[in-house]
């Protein structure tokens, strides 16, 4: 599947469900992430759309993310008719499980926000975030962005930080807080699955990429993941991002049951230690 088509459909469906009864249950909505378009385009076996949701209140979350399922798979079936639609609200950086069948899959993402949740986030996420447009006011997510870049003190020990990730990982289990109808609900995910391994994919890419942030840094706003992990590896022949972003392409390719879920937490706990290494041969 195209990326560029998947994110026009996710834009004539977005434009109805804002023009429908909906509208006042959400104040703005956009893709952030790989199928934004701001990296570019590309042809994949999954499809992620992150969908970043404003909204006065999760009143009708389960609701809004039906109707966005159904509507979307209606548009999709004239570019796709065999495509698998999955969707669910979800907060973090949250995949469904694959296996090495050959469906395509596109997985609406739904990551639900009040303004007041969302000032809650990671200054990290929400500086990463400033850089994506959405579709009723197109600079929302840049006015709610800090001004200044976050610290290397932030990626140390704020929430999300080095620190916050590594205890996460060495407990071999992560937590998810997820949304049916208009209750949230955590679900704790273990070693072996694959949102375990995600998170640690996750947890070296955007450490990294938030190094870059911190030291002033566009290519961890600018680069796609291939041309991010290369970047680093060329300044520091630091080999651990280049093998999380080939982790990730294989789990899109093949399935989640083909990565090693001990290797992949080896890999993420060594590199929250080592980025504190390399780090000054970034500056």
């Amino acid at each position: 599947m195209n990326t560029k088509i998947l994110h026009n459909v996710f834009i004539a469906t977005a434009n109805e469900i804002l023009d429908g009864r909906y509208r006042e249950s959400i104040q703005d909505l956009g893709l952030v992430g790989s199928l934004s378009g701001h990296y570019g385009w590309h042809d994949t076996r999954l499809a992620d759309l992150d969908i970043w949701t404003l909204m006065p209140s999760f009143s009708n979350i389960g609701d809004i993310v039906k109707i966005f399922a159904d509507l979307y798979k209606t548009l999709l079936k004239h570019h796709y008719p065999d495509s698998i639609i999955l969707s669910e609200a979800v907060d973090g950086p949250y995949k469904p499980s694959l296996t090495s069948d050959r469906s395509s899959i596109v997985f609406l993402h739904v990551l639900p926000d009040t303004l007041a949740t969302y000032r809650n986030r990671s200054p990290f996420t929400r500086y990463a975030w400033r850089k994506y447009p959405t579709l009723v006011t197109p600079d929302v997510l840049k006015r709610l962005a800090p001004t200044q870049p976050p610290s290397m003190t932030e990626l140390r020990a704020g929430r999300w930080g080095t620190r916050d990730l590594k205890a996460q990982i060495q407990s071999s289990q992560v937590v998810y807080t997820h949304w049916r109808g208009s209750d949230s609900f955590s679900i704790r995910y273990e070693m072996g699955t694959p949102q375990f391994s995600e998170f640690c994919i996750y947890s070296i890419l955007t450490t990294a990429r938030n190094a870059c942030r911190s030291l002033g840094r566009d290519e961890g706003d600018r680069l796609n993941n291939e041309e991010f992990a290369n970047f680093i590896h060329a300044r520091t022949t630091c080999t651990s991002v280049l093998e999380a972003v080939y982790a990730k392409s294989q789990s899109r390719r093949h399935g989640h049951d083909t990565l090693d879920a001990k290797e992949l937490r080896a890999l993420a706990l060594a590199w929250l230690e080592e980025i504190w290494t390399i780090v000054p041969m970034l500056g």
